[in-house]
């Protein structure tokens, strides 16, 4: 594999439009995309399709890789979007990340195992045991072990991609390898046990060695050598299995009838609210002046700041290849709107609601504040550039009134953000 170095000229000459660098970038990340599409999804028609739309979007918009961060964590971090999209459009239902089990209190421990002198021997039918077994792990277990330990995302990253927390990220996690290491322990006359403190080198080494279908890669050169290909992000998702007709499956049927009663308990309690308001008496003229408001929704702002970390992966292959170096940026001074003197109300939230659908990819608007309380009074913590993609945590409505969302988005330098910022600046698309 070339050095970081001879990648990050490889991508200069790629957004000059030298299709030969763009190339060299496919053959040497093809395989791990590939692989990584490939656990993700479970299905090969899925992977082959959310490998060819992550190169077509990775070659017209290699001027968005933030600094700092590595081409190989950018395009999987995309392909992961393109993948629950996928998933969920074929399943007819959301795809979801299941809360912690209680094993996230064994992922220290499985940090800190011992390492042999010499590495286990792992032969070819041991990588497709591990290939194979993969398939049948749960959605949440193979996203964690995939993101986590193949790609090198940290605790924080992962959970914020997926969005969940830690301890699920932790949870899962240490389930997936105990639940390999016990199949290779099966397989392989005790090899799991060897092989837990290596797991997420084995992995890298299962990418590195997957092979990719000719065809796929055929297929993946020609999409993103098209130059009036879509944009893989601006592609509707397949609905169709929203549709009422027969022939709807169970599920999808559940969940209509689930959103139609809910609906219709929403219209009915609104009603009753309506018509149950009583007539406010007018207050007398000298006392009747309304308070005018003290504070407004946060104004966007232009400039932004960022911390750039990344854990380094290892390489069960042997080889004197190292994970990609990260770069630190620094941060960079952002301007605050101004906002009215008058002293504002606490704005501590009065409503909560979960996150809106999983399948909608919401972005700001324009560049915005994230702080710490849904008000404009809340210390500022980060700015979240203009066409950002973010992870609604959840909906708030503080005491004024007013709808703010609690978000995570993953900044230039690559280090995750959590805060609040108004909704009337985010679009969900």
């Amino acid at each position: 594999m070339p050095e970081q170095k001879q990648i990050l000229d490889l991508i200069v000459r790629a957004e000059k439009g030298e299709s030969d660098a763009f190339d060299t970038l496919f053959n040497t990340y093809d395989k791990r995309v590939y692989y990584f599409c490939r656990m993700l999804t479970a299905n090969d028609a899925d992977a082959a399709e959310v490998t060819r739309d992550a190169f077509v979007y990775a070659k017209r918009n290699l001027r968005e890789i933030p600094e700092g961060q590595t081409f190989l964590r950018w395009i999987c971090g995309n392909a992961f979007y393109l993948a629950k999209i996928r998933m969920a459009s074929s399943r007819g239902e959301s795809v979801v990340v299941e809360e912690a089990d209680g094993n996230e209190f064994r992922y220290d421990e499985l940090q800190d195992l011992p390492r042999t002198a010499e590495e286990p021997t792992v032969r070819k039918s041991d990588l497709d045991t591990v290939n194979a077994f993969i398939d049948t792990l749960s959605d949440s277990r193979r996203f964690c072990l995939m993101i986590h330990d193949f790609v090198g995302f940290s605790v924080a990253e992962t959970a914020a991609l997926l969005g969940c927390d830690a301890d699920a990220v932790k949870a899962h996690t240490v389930g997936g390898r105990l639940a390999i290491a016990e199949r290779l322990n099966d397989d392989a006359d005790g090899l799991g046990t060897q092989l837990l403190p290596f797991l997420p080198r084995l992995l890298k080494t299962c990418g590195k060695t997957f092979p990719v279908p000719e065809d796929v890669s055929l297929q993946t050169r020609a999409a993103y050598n098209v130059e009036d290909e879509d944009d893989p992000f601006d592609k509707p998702v397949d609905d169709d299995w929203c549709d009422t007709a027969p022939g709807a499956s169970g599920t999808t049927q559940k969940v209509l009838w689930i959103v139609a009663a809910l609906v219709l308990i929403g219209a009915a309690g609104f009603l009753v609210w309506w018509f149950g308001k009583r007539p406010v008496k007018p207050a007398p003229a000298e006392s009747s002046a309304a308070s005018e408001p003290v504070s407004e929704q946060s104004e966007p702002v232009s400039e932004q700041s960022a911390v750039a970390s990344e854990d380094s992966g290892i390489d069960l292959s042997g080889s004197d290849e190292s994970s990609e170096e990260s770069t630190v940026s620094e941060p960079a001074e952002s301007s605050e709107p101004i906002e009215s003197s008058e002293p504002a109300a606490s704005s501590e939230p009065t409503e909560s609601s979960v996150s809106p659908v999983e399948d909608t990819y919401p972005r700001a608007k324009e560049s915005l504040n994230l702080r710490d309380a849904p008000g404009t009074e809340g210390k500022k913590l980060a700015v979240i550039p203009g066409g950002r993609h973010v992870t609604i945590l959840e909906t708030v409505t503080n005491d004024k009134g007013e709808k703010w969302y609690k978000v995570s988005f993953v900044d230039d330098a690559g280090k995750t953000q959590v805060g609040y910022c108004s909704a009337e600046y985010v679009e969900l698309q």
